[in-house]
């Protein structure tokens, strides 16, 4: 060991979450001995996180709720830490701070220099100058009541949240760097630049490391000659064509399925043709960027005032209908081995009661056991239209779309345009910065490949529940994730999993919406956090519009399907469809297929009635 120096390094974290890979490389590739964290965001009992960043380092950590502990919510985005090389640990004592933003050690190595070191996270601008000036005085007054610099070498780190003096900086004095400098002076302290081991503050930014990814990926398709291979067959047009169903609605240049289809094998052609010279150049036309949107009311007795009631649909002209059917083929036949198996989202023969079966099934088959089982219903917010289109260009890349087909899927997500169609009027085009076109025959296709990694993490975490040897942790319905555990530990693991690929992605998951369920004789109360806010316990919650209940008791769902077919039933006869007037057979047909559907949704997986639920 080295006892005439040692070497400190600053990392402010911003969530320690997204920074992990990035600090575990760089503490393995630079000799460091005392790392100083601030902004880490962790609660108390996560600290434990710190310690497996790196098996080298042991960590001495204060949680954002430091001050209280007991609190179920805490906005404070803060945490101070050190990781202290496991050579330096044995010689390393804590000094006690009573402040939560900062953090004290002591280094005294035999027949070596005793080093003080504090982490501080000072307020952010955010913050009053009073509040600054407030923890800077606190960090001081260390230094003045002490007899630390008179003993060893003080060394302050962390994130100040002003500006001093250094080459590397050229600024207009403000108040907070006007105080700090001040109180530098007046207490001989000197600001030392560190050694730049990352690229400033843009190291641990994901999306700015996706976006340089995707344009060494650009660059690199051009020459790219191994999906050169691919073109679009007569055939396949002519099928397509044939197949696209009549009275939907066209986007804004008024080109209809009927003119496709029934326009005849040389306007199919024509079609083949265009489509080819499409791929060829890797080039999408103008107007195929446009999309009308029109809104569809969410139901469920939200408010109609409210615009988070209602969702987009994007209506694409009919050609490009066509081009995306072609190119989702293409898509499907890079590999066989995805989707995930947990995802029966738009795949053939699954439907969504296949995510509730699998569901169901492992929480009765673990209930019989005497186990315990935990279900958490995590909720994306607005999943299709918060889709980063560089987080998506990036996982097309992954996926095995290389060369013209990246580059045409590329030229497909840039430059997008929509106008809000709304009572005959559009309003004025504005660009889509991000999210995928829900309405577009590609939208299914590119979601799935978005969201695929997350379903594969979680299998592989093996935290959640298995059925025999099967793996059923996490059944997915397109955005509609659900996790299935057997205890509390796991369940965290598993909703960080998803909190740190959400982190990493560029989309979130909303905690208060979500929902955390509990089946099984033991209770417990211990939280399940997301974000670091408590996900809410329920007894009930829907899942994919099947009603689950904790207690297991079906009456309340058999009396809500009775009372769904009888309110539909009334609407239908209020409209005039009833036997006095229309056909009793016509009558008969129209109300089995309009209200029966909707009353006994999920009633295949109704099993074990008793005679009084029939």
């Amino acid at each position: 060991m080295d006892t005439t120096s040692l070497n400190f390094m600053c990392w402010n974290c911003r969530g320690i979450f997204s920074s992990i890979p990035y600090l575990s490389e760089v503490l393995r590739n630079n000799d460091v001995d005392i790392c100083a964290l601030s902004e880490h965001w962790l609660r108390s009992y996560q600290l434990h996180i710190l310690d497996s960043i790196d098996s080298n380092f042991v960590s001495i950590s204060k949680g954002v709720d430091e001050s209280n502990i007991e609190s179920l919510r805490v906005n404070d985005r803060s945490g101070v830490a050190f990781l202290v090389s496991k050579v330096i640990y044995p010689y390393t004592s804590v000094i006690d701070c009573n402040n939560s933003r900062f953090l004290g050690i002591e280094v005294n190595i035999p027949n070596c220099e005793t080093f003080f070191a504090f982490c501080a996270y000072l307020p952010a601008s955010s913050h009053s100058i009073d509040f600054f000036r407030e923890h800077v005085e606190y960090m001081f007054e260390l230094l003045v009541y002490t007899t630390y610099q008179e003993i060893g070498t003080v060394v302050l780190l962390g994130d100040f949240n002003t500006k001093i003096n250094g080459p590397r900086y050229m600024f207009s004095s403000d108040q907070r760097s006007t105080l700090f400098r001040s109180l530098m002076i007046e207490h001989n302290l000197v600001s030392v630049n560190m050694e730049a081991i990352c690229t400033g503050p843009v190291y641990c930014n994901r999306q700015n490391e996706i976006s340089e990814k995707v344009k060494a990926i650009r660059n690199s398709a051009t020459k790219d000659t191994s999906a050169n291979w691919i073109t679009f067959e007569f055939s396949e047009v002519h099928d397509i064509c044939n197949k696209l169903k009549c009275n939907k609605a066209c986007g804004h240049d008024d080109i209809a399925y009927e003119h496709l289809r029934f326009g005849g094998k040389l306007l199919m052609k024509h079609l083949c043709y265009l489509f080819n010279l499409i791929l060829q150049y890797a080039y999408v036309p103008k107007e195929w960027h446009k999309s009308m949107i029109i809104l569809l009311y969410k139901g469920d007795n939200k408010s109609r005032t409210d615009t988070n009631s209602y969702r987009g649909i994007s209506l694409v002209p009919s050609i490009t209908k066509v081009f995306e059917k072609l190119t989702d083929i293409k898509l499907s036949s890079i590999r066989t081995d995805f989707p995930n198996g947990q995802q029966v989202a738009y795949q053939k023969l699954l439907s969504s009661l296949n995510a509730s079966f699998n569901l169901q099934e492992v929480t009765l088959h673990h209930i019989e056991k005497n186990g315990t089982i935990y279900i958490v219903l995590l909720d994306s917010t607005k999943a299709f239209d918060t889709v980063p289109h560089d987080g998506l260009r990036l996982k097309l890349h992954e996926y095995g779309a290389h060369g013209k087909l990246w580059l045409l899927l590329d030229s497909m997500y840039t430059n997008l345009y929509g106008a809000v169609s709304s009572n005959g009027k559009l309003s004025k085009w504005f660009e889509l910065k991000r999210g995928i076109r829900q309405g577009s025959s590609l939208s299914a296709k590119l979601y799935l490949i978005f969201i695929n990694d997350l379903i594969n993490e979680l299998e592989s975490s093996k935290e959640g529940a298995f059925f025999h040897d099967l793996n059923a942790s996490s059944p997915v319905q397109a955005d509609d994730i659900a996790i299935i555990a057997t205890n509390c530990v796991s369940t965290q693991r598993m909703v960080t999993i998803c909190e740190n690929y959400s982190n990493m992605w560029g989309f979130t998951f909303s905690p208060a919406k979500s929902k955390l369920l509990q089946f099984g004789k033991r209770r417990t109360s211990t939280p399940t956090y997301l974000y670091q806010e408590p996900i809410n316990y329920v007894t009930s919650a829907r899942h994919i519009g099947i009603q689950l209940d904790t207690s297991l008791k079906t009456m309340d769902r058999t009396l809500k399907a009775c009372r769904t077919l009888r309110s539909t039933t009334t609407s239908v006869i209020r409209l005039g469809i009833h036997s006095a007037i229309v056909n009793p057979i016509v009558c008969t047909k129209i109300i089995s297929q309009l209200c029966y559907p909707k009353a006994l949704y999920g009633c295949k997986l109704w099993g074990n009635l008793p005679a009084l639920k029939y």
